[in-house]
């Protein structure tokens, strides 16, 4: 079942600190999915694309809509460890008349992962690039400062299994 189409109690508010993500971070995280979403909108024709560097991999791609529904909602995967591994996953749903920025988190991103680094060093060879500048038309700190602003209003939900 699409999470928008949720009954109450099955998700439940929470907050950046118990999602153990900063705001910030997760603007640049979020500027960093979309953009390589739209890279593979170019590529293949696919709103889904993947970075991996070390042994780090972020995954980002768009759902299709529910039936009765025109929301995209942007899945956002990460994933990393050779010795302990680490996952964690958000849905998104873009602002629009009816509310703010949706965020969902089954899940806190582990305490003792230190992702950012890798984020900042998929941003530093990927959004540099000329593929980036076609596609999402503005450097990455740009377009995380957008979603930032968003993410002041976003709702932000923990998904219940």
């Amino acid at each position: 079942m699409p999470s928008s189409d949720l009954a109450d109690g099955e998700s439940d508010p929470t907050t950046w600190a118990e999602a153990n993500l900063p705001s910030e971070q997760a603007a640049g995280l979020i500027a960093l999915a979309d953009g390589l979403c739209q890279i593979g909108r170019l590529r293949d024709g696919n709103h889904a694309g993947q970075f991996s560097v070390f042994n780090f991999l972020l995954r980002a791609a768009y759902e299709e809509p529910a039936s009765g529904s025109s929301d995209r909602p942007l899945v956002i995967l990460m994933q990393a460890g050779v010795f302990r591994r680490h996952a964690w996953y958000a849905r998104l749903y873009w602002p629009n008349d009816d509310r703010p920025l949706r965020v969902e988190l089954p899940s806190p991103i582990d305490k003792g992962w230190f992702w950012w680094p890798d984020i900042e060093e998929i941003a530093k060879r990927l959004a540099g690039e000329d593929v980036w500048r076609q596609t999402v038309g503005q450097p990455w700190q740009t377009r995380a400062a957008e979603i930032a602003a968003d993410l002041q209003t976003a709702e932000l939900f923990k998904i219940r299994r």
